[in-house]
This record gives structure tokens, sequence and C-alpha cells, in this order.
């Protein structure tokens, strides 16, 4: 999960003394005083750009500054939201290399041996194009050594997760039946795409 952004907002001053300027500022919260060039001083507030300004006006108006600019950022910082435990998120992160490939294929029992490998991820479509086959052909082949058959086995001999992506449900039949039952069905783009379809279709038919 990410980690939340925060607002940080810059605000220079045009100021001629900066002792009263630093002693005004420094008595408001989070906010940071630098001077830039003679006259000229940068106040740094944890705040959105608005309620900077606001309070730079404030404090800077008494003395006869005149605030001439103000920028915002938006930065990482390490906050985590409330009830969100990063040592657990960490823990369920798993690591799945891509088998998509002739290098993958020819070295995936040394792949699914590694430690820290959690699993292997079946690309079929850029697998089938780089053993200069078909999908359909990937799919179908049952013969002994099929390239699918071997990421499958070298999952299993090392206990490690095999996965794929299908892309419809029909091919995910299809790779259910080699042994991989952890699925990229389809996208979320043909999701939406279908969903769109079938909803207009259905308005057409009222």
């Amino acid at each position: 999960m990410p980690r939340a952004r925060a607002l940080h907002a810059r605000v220079s001053v045009f100021a001629s003394v900066l002792v009263t300027l630093v002693a005004t500022l420094s008595c408001a919260t989070q906010t940071k005083v630098t001077r830039l060039t003679p006259g000229t001083y940068q106040l740094e507030c944890k705040d959105s750009l608005a309620v900077c300004l606001v309070a730079a006006r404030e404090l800077c108006r008494e003395y006869g500054y005149d605030v001439i600019s103000g920028t915002e950022r938006r930065d990482y910082i390490e906050q985590e939201p409330q009830g969100y435990e990063s040592v657990k998120a960490n823990a369920t992160v798993r690591c799945l290399v891509m088998v998509e490939s002739v290098g993958a294929l020819a070295d995936v029992d040394e792949i699914a041996a590694t430690p820290g490998v959690d699993g292997l991820f079946v690309g079929p479509f850029d697998l089938a194009l780089a053993l200069g086959s078909t999908v359909d052909a990937l799919l179908d082949d049952r013969s002994d050594g099929n390239p699918l058959g071997r990421v499958v086995a070298a999952a299993q001999r090392h206990g490690i997760l095999v996965a794929g992506f299908a892309g419809t449900p029909v091919n995910a039949q299809r790779l259910r039946a080699h042994g991989i039952r952890c699925l990229a069905v389809t996208t979320d783009l043909a999701l939406v795409t279908e969903g769109a379809r079938a909803t207009l279709a259905a308005d057409h038919d009222a």
C-alpha cells in the first residue's frame, strides 16, 4: 500500500528585517524560514498552499511585509494510515517470476529454486511468440516435456505457486487442465468493455 501523501507549501515573502521575521514565524507550528536573497525569505509549512498563504499574510502584515509568491508540492512522507501496519503488509508480498521467453523456459528449474521466489507466472501469449508457435498450439500441447508442463513440474518440485494469464474464460479452462489454477482470467479493460456492451445490449432490447 503506498505511503500517504502530505502537502508542503512554500511561500516567498519580501521582508526587510530577518530577525523580526524569524522571531515571529518561529512561533508558528511546523513553519520553517529560509533566506533566499537579501530581503526575500521563504516560509515552508506542512499544510496546503491556501492555509500557508493565509498564515503568512497574517503574520507578515503587522510588520509591513508582502507575500510575493507561493507554490505547493506533494511529497511522500513517513506516514502510515491509521490502523495500517506496514510489517504485516510486507509479509503478504509475493514474488512471482514471469516465464514467457525461451531463456526463462530453459532455466525454469533454476528460477523455481531461487530463494525468495514464491511462484512462476506463465505468459502464454509471449511464450508462444518466443517459441515460434501460437497460443492455441501451446495450450493444446500435451506431449511429454511440453512447455506448460515443464513450468508446472518445476513449481511442484520446489513447492511454489504456478500462475498464469489466460485472457479469456475459455483459455482459463485450458490452463487449468495443465494444472495452472491461479489465473488472471481477463483484464480490467475487457471487463469494462464487456460490461458496457452487455448494458447497451440490454437497453437496446428493452
